[in-house]
């Protein structure tokens, strides 16, 4: 069952095609206008445009590329213009507001750091969409795609559960919200499901942009013993990477979202992957069709909006043993905890 991202090769473009564009937006957010009654929407014959917000920087090789490489995707497949604005804590709403003023058809928020300018900014655009991944709002005119990445996070427990040498795992992550949770709390459940005698140590970056605190932990794992680390970190788990490699082929690395494999060469066991790119794709395909649904929908092994990358790190006896439970999880035998807050 080994999966392999679509979006590897959109990856590679990503750092080029985005700093074309942020030279137009400059990476923050822009003053939006004043004036009365603003609809939002394009209503011209010109090409229809979609937005990411992302409150993190893009050039993680995780998250944030795997949605601006849908974002990409889809302008390519509907014949739409993207943009992105790497706006900075404080700057969401305002960011928003200027590009519905502009008239944005479709203003996407990348994760919940933006819901709060969602919920704001979307009552006073109603011919506005506005696409929210990894929160929660409602509204007419508001999607939020959610998902149960602590699924495929238990798979990858399993995994490294049958692999660890030391009987020590560890799972880094920037913060307490809700996928950082989500997948730390599958990560441990799943490895505890096949070995509930393994030591499971959660450590907390406080931050998603810092790759020197993100080494300084890995060292720490490390040195407690540890030889699988997952990271939940965006940029801050480049400093993993590093600690890893320096730390030798036998330390391996769990990543998320999209496939990690050349992230640290020979030293990745597999990827929680979360299908943030299709979605992205789904909801700019629904505005062009006129299909947009609103609400809260969420995505799973189930529906294919997780699953997990095996590397060849994973013994056919690893393969087996995640196919196998894979199919307990979506038949509902096993339900994946997904709130304990380690």
């Amino acid at each position: 069952m080994k999966r392999h991202s679509k979006k590897l090769g959109a990856l590679i473009l990503c750092s080029a095609l985005a700093l074309s564009l942020l030279a137009g937006c400059g990476g923050n957010a822009q003053t939006p206008d004043t004036g009365d009654a603003p609809t939002g929407g394009d209503t011209s014959s010109e090409s229809k445009k979609v937005v990411l917000v992302t409150p993190q920087k893009l050039g993680d090789k995780a998250c944030v590329d795997l949605s601006w490489a849908g974002v990409q995707e889809g302008c390519e497949k509907y014949g739409w213009e993207p943009k992105v604005i790497e706006a900075e804590e404080g700057e969401y709403e305002d960011a928003m507001r200027a590009m519905a003023d502009e008239g944005y058809d479709l203003i996407i928020g990348l994760f919940s750091a933006t819901q709060d300018a969602v919920i704001r900014v979307a009552p006073d655009y109603p011919d506005t969409k506005f696409f929210l991944i990894n929160g929660e709002a409602e509204g007419d005119n508001i999607q939020c795609a959610q998902f149960w990445c602590n699924e495929s996070s238990f798979l990858c427990g399993v995994a490294a559960a049958m692999t660890t040498k030391t009987g020590k795992i560890a799972a880094i992550r920037g913060a307490d919200v809700g996928d950082n949770i989500r997948f730390t709390a599958g990560f441990f459940h799943g490895a505890r499901t096949v070995n509930p005698d393994i030591e499971c140590v959660p450590m907390i970056a406080g931050s998603f942009e810092d790759p020197t605190k993100g080494k300084e932990l890995a060292m720490l794992a490390l040195e407690q013993g540890c030889d699988i680390i997952m990271q939940i970190c965006a940029k801050t788990s480049m400093g993993i990477r590093e600690a890893l490699v320096e730390a030798g082929k036998d330390k391996l690395y769990v990543g998320i979202d999209t496939d990690e494999s050349d992230n640290v060469p020979g030293q990745v066991l597999g990827t929680s992957a979360t299908g943030y790119d299709t979605a992205i794709i789904n909801a700019i395909g629904e505005v062009e069709n006129g299909t947009f649904q609103t609400g809260i929908l969420w995505h799973g092994l189930a529906d294919g909006g997780v699953y997990m990358i095996e590397t060849d790190l994973c013994t056919p006896e690893v393969m087996e043993a995640v196919k196998m439970y894979e199919e307990k999880i979506i038949s509902g035998e096993i339900k994946v905890d997904a709130t304990t807050n380690w």
